[in-house]
């Protein structure tokens, strides 16, 4: 019998209806690789930061989280915290703010890519989960 692996995907974006959309579009994405490559797949949505950096698992594989989070966080501050708790976690930044700053300090601050929320990017975060999963040997 073949083992399972477990892979955890955790979403951080203070837009209620995005973080639905997106992680209902990451556990479809996922569903097609579970069957095929026996992994198990976790897929937690977030909407408040405060949330998620105390309830984000601690060998969460991949977190996507977005850019601005409101008056208190951004993105930079979540990946920092990040990087302390989870310390093999890949950082996806996702924005509908393509600046600059948004795309070159993320990168800088040790995020895995950027990725602005456009028409496609539902779909290019879940191509860049499945780079991330490559990178870490789950998919050869």
């Amino acid at each position: 019998m073949k083992t399972e692996k477990a892979y955890k995907i955790a979403v951080l974006d203070d837009n209620p209806l995005y973080s639905t959309m997106l992680t209902a579009r990451l556990k479809n994405f996922t569903g097609a690789i579970a069957a095929d490559k026996g992994i198990r797949f976790e897929v937690l949505g977030f909407t408040n930061p405060l949330d998620f950096i105390t309830n984000v698992p601690a060998d969460t594989n991949v977190a996507i989280i977005d850019y601005y989070l409101g008056d208190r966080y951004n993105g930079i501050m979540i990946l920092k915290k990040m990087q302390q708790q989870c310390s093999r976690c890949k950082v996806i930044i996702i924005s509908q703010s393509v600046t600059l700053k948004t795309t070159l300090v993320t990168i800088l601050e040790g995020a895995y890519c950027f990725i602005p929320k456009d028409k496609r990017s539902l779909d290019n975060t879940c191509l860049a989960v499945e780079d991330v999963m490559h990178l870490q040997g789950f998919l050869r």
